[in-house]
């Protein structure tokens, strides 16, 4: 009897070291955790959690990227299971036991295409936080951020800098615009789009930049909203 207590406990104890593994894992990589006062975390928090937790194991289930992880907004240091009072612990160890079972290995091909539909570019639930394995990083590595306009972007350059220079001729904009977009060429992309700038430059009166938009692997030119 004493024997089964003994290989119980090891094998409690390894589940937990497990979990606590787990949890440091969604965890943000920002500098040591400060000394605090153990935090109880609210309800919005918990969920905020849940949801970095449940993105955390599509990136490690399903091989995607992570482009943005929710528990910043939660606690923006090294490890967030090390700031947490005991109570939060366990409800965030209860937490990542729901959200593993999502994962499991008979439900994983359609665990992976919902999380990607629900967070992928084409997101359906507001926030795009997951991209393909193969997504080449940014040049600039500028955070992406929603643009608070719609924008004309071109693929060319000089097709930019033509748009910019009819700009006060309605009649010929409108005209250029129908020809480029039939041609693919120039494009509009609509407020609220993730986009991520490349890099900024100065052309004399006009200020543009290289914009990366989602469905577009290469770089586009617009004008820039993020002054």
């Amino acid at each position: 009897m004493a024997a089964t207590r003994c290989t119980h406990g090891k094998i409690g104890a390894r589940f937990r070291r497990r979990i606590a593994l787990t949890l440091l894992c969604f965890s943000m990589t920002a500098g040591a955790a400060s000394a605090q006062t153990k935090r109880t975390l609210s309800a919005s928090e918990l969920e905020t959690a849940r949801l970095g937790i449940y993105l955390r194991l599509a990136v490690e289930r399903c091989g995607y990227n992570l482009r943005y992880n929710p528990i910043k907004a939660v606690y923006p240091g090294s490890s967030l299971w090390d700031v947490v009072s005991p109570e939060t612990k366990k409800l965030l160890t209860d937490i990542t036991m729901q959200e593993m079972s999502k994962f499991v290995a008979a439900a994983r091909p359609s665990a992976c295409s919902a999380a990607w539909d629900d967070y992928g570019p084409q997101k359906r639930k507001g926030l795009w936080a997951l991209v393909a394995a193969d997504e080449p990083e940014p040049p600039g590595r500028h955070r992406s951020l929603p643009s608070q306009y719609s924008f004309i972007v071109c693929k060319d350059l000089k097709d930019l800098q033509t748009y910019l220079g009819l700009a006060n001729d309605k009649a010929a904009l409108v005209d250029y615009l129908e020809r480029s977009y039939k041609n693919g060429s120039c494009e509009r992309i609509a407020a609220g789009t993730e986009i991520s700038i490349d890099k900024r430059l100065d052309g004399g009166k006009h200020r543009y930049a290289c914009y990366r938009v989602p469905n577009h692997r290469q770089c586009v030119w617009g004008p820039d909203l993020f002054r």
